[in-house]
């Protein structure tokens, strides 16, 4: 089994040991179940389902009544936890202290909680930006297109966010055309790119 694997048979085979019929807790009617970073060495997927997956393990035991507590640095399960149910903490002077924030994450899109719960400065990994800064400052320096063609190109051609991307080359047109003439003919060359493609869609309709 993977590690994931083994950490949701573990949680739930331990549930079973203590509330089942000789468990230490089978005759408790409140408990407290506490999860300290439960979503280490999950899948996300996993980690999405985490609470929906406990809920339906717990209707074994409907005569009891339970209080879930999680202690986590990840925000997939707060898009399943009411706002009120939420505190979030964080480091002052060495000091741990509550931090106020007022997000409705019962519901929220986890890709938004990820930037607005977890105090990120940035959603993008620190790497790609600082090159991405250097690509910048490389097109505003340049006197030539090709002296910068070869790494410029290859950096916008891995970039996933259209709208970086996009904005690059807005930078790149504006400094070279109607100055480069290496500029003009990578154009050509891409225009010929995306007709050669359409030609090819259009052979493949025919065919």
């Amino acid at each position: 089994m993977s590690d994931g694997e083994r950490v949701r048979v573990n949680i739930f085979s331990t549930i079973h040991r203590f509330l089942g019929e000789n468990g230490e807790l089978k005759n408790k009617k409140y408990v407290t179940l506490l999860f300290e970073e439960v979503e280490m060495f999950l899948h996300p997927e996993w980690s999405r389902t985490f609470l929906d997956d406990l809920l339906l393990e717990l209707k074994d035991y409907s005569e009891k009544q339970f209080k879930i507590i999680f202690a986590s640095h990840s925000p997939f399960l707060l898009s399943d936890i009411c706002s009120e149910g939420v505190i979030y903490l964080e480091k002052k002077a060495r000091e741990t202290v509550v931090k106020e924030v007022e997000i409705k994450n019962f519901g929220a899109n986890i890709i938004d909680l990820f930037k607005n719960t977890m105090f990120l400065e940035s959603t993008f990994g620190k790497f790609a930006t600082e090159k991405i800064k250097v690509i910048v400052d490389k097109i505003e320096k340049a006197e030539k297109y090709s002296d910068i063609k070869h790494e410029v190109d290859f950096i916008i051609g891995e970039i996933g966010e259209k709208l970086i991307s996009n904005k690059l080359k807005s930078m790149i047109e504006s400094k070279f055309e109607n100055k480069d003439e290496e500029y003009y003919r990578k154009k050509i060359e891409e225009y010929q790119e995306k007709l050669k493609k359409l030609g090819n869609k259009e052979n493949d309709k025919n065919s």
